[in-house]
């Protein structure tokens, strides 16, 4: 009797032990799933963290960065007239200005703030300041981690312009042209210097122009060599902007609609491929169209580029030449130029409304590795002045909007490459147009 209770004790003290050790191991293996999950979630935070800084900095960087001395001498502007107002250093490289703009974006801030006061106020105490410009409005909300990071500021204010002055350094104050109101935002660090080191680099000289009397056009005083450049044409693949587009990337479904057409869905959106675009429909956001009123262009940036960052931009920089009819295009900037095609879809076109975005144009044809680079007879691209002086002579003045060294881009399909020629573009009345092209129209009474 007394060995077999001996027994039944040893038993349950090694069915206790086993359970012990089970439960130790369901514990250890739990906890390494748990650990996997916590990591595979901080993967895919980072990984998404990284797409919205890179689509931030292609999309919504500067389109040109000046140092502004307030002692240099500038000659005063006029209306129906071109005058070269003075010399600055500048960089327009959009390389540049985006590394520039990363280590802002990676800076530690303090404060943010928003002001009702002019601007004039900090400009009238500084000396020398940057100036980072733009062509349209942007908004502190979508820009948000190019000027504030990970800093968590809820601030909405549309701006044009930046600028860092040699007096406050760390600070850096964002507005409106003719507004009252502005956005500092302070760092733990200082910005001008930082900035100051790069232009002692980088800059070159430019010539800005102001055109009848009101606007500022910057053009690179030397340019000693002309290059047209080659390379290698990229297809964009229908599913990987599928994969960073739609929320559900498990439940997309690609088919094809005849020979030329391909199609994804995930069941509420649409991606429509083609021959050298690639289109994204949002059907409902399509049926409510007819019943929103027209927005105006900070809306239309804001909506466009929040859809933009969280989800496809090819890694390429863009900048907005257009927003009118609550639609914004986005031009492709190569080195400092814009870019313009009558062979493929070069730009991202998106159309919006009150209830979001509804239609984006992509190129589905891209540049990939670089072929060649040929240097071009020096005269077979016009100088400056004489592209100002035909402008002063032939059109109205009052009509430009912009004067830009850009390229055109011609798609070798036998070869399969991109060629990009230097090319003057003239923003005339709304539309960029080639120079020839100007020419064209006013030799028949077009313009």
């Amino acid at each position: 009797m007394e060995k077999r209770k001996e027994t039944i004790k040893t038993f349950i003290l090694l069915f206790l032990v086993v359970s012990s050790i089970f439960l130790t191991l369901s514990i250890v293996g739990n906890k390494s799933d748990y650990e996997l999950l916590g990591l595979t979630n901080s993967k895919q935070e980072e990984q998404a963290k990284e797409k919205l800084k890179t689509n931030s900095l292609n999309l919504l960087s500067p389109n040109i960065i000046v140092k502004e001395n307030k002692e240099n001498r500038e000659e005063p502007p006029m209306e129906n007239a071109i005058i070269k107002a003075s010399s600055v250093h500048g960089v327009k490289d959009k390389h540049i200005i985006k590394d520039i703009m990363r280590q802002i974006s990676e800076s530690e801030i303090v404060a943010t703030r928003i002001r009702t006061k002019s601007i004039n106020d900090i400009l009238d105490k500084s000396k020398v300041y940057y100036s980072l410009n733009y062509n349209y409005l942007a908004d502190t909300i979508s820009s948000q981690f190019i000027y504030s990071g990970d800093y968590n500021q809820s601030n909405s204010l549309s701006f044009d312009t930046v600028i860092i002055p040699d007096n406050t350094k760390n600070i850096i104050y964002l507005y409106k042209s003719n507004s009252d109101t502005y956005m500092q935002i302070e760092f733990n660090t200082d910005i001008y210097n930082y900035v100051e080191s790069w232009f002692n680099v980088k800059s070159e000289i430019y010539s800005k122009y102001i055109v009848d009397g009101k606007r500022k056009i910057y053009v690179k005083e030397i340019i000693s060599n002309y290059y047209k450049d080659e390379y290698s044409a990229k297809n964009v693949e229908i599913n990987n902007v599928a994969q960073n587009i739609f929320s559900n990337s498990n439940n997309i479904k690609i088919s094809n609609l005849d020979s030329n057409t391909k199609e994804a869905t995930d069941g509420y959106s649409i991606l429509r491929e083609k021959a050298t675009e690639i289109t994204y429909i949002n059907p409902s956001n399509i049926i409510r169209t007819s019943n929103n009123n027209s927005q105006d262009e900070v809306e239309i940036q804001s909506i466009s580029a929040n859809f933009l960052l969280t989800g496809y931009v090819p890694d390429l920089d863009y900048t907005p030449t257009s927003i009118k009819n609550n639609k914004i295009e986005y031009s492709e900037v190569y080195q400092e130029g814009l870019v313009f095609s009558n062979d493929i879809i070069s730009n991202i076109s998106v159309q919006v409304n009150k209830e979001g975005v509804y239609t984006v144009s992509y190129p589905k044809i891209i540049r990939d590795t670089q072929i060649s680079s040929t240097k071009m007879n020096v005269f077979s691209v016009e100088n400056i002045d004489a592209v100002l002086n035909y402008l002063f002579n032939n059109v109205d003045l009052s009509l430009v909007e912009d004067v830009d060294l850009g390229y055109d881009k011609k798609y070798d399909k036998t070869n399969n490459k991109l060629i990009y020629t230097p090319t003057w573009y003239i923003k005339y009345n709304g539309k960029y147009i080639q120079l020839e092209d100007i020419n064209e129209k006013v030799k028949k009474g077009e313009l």
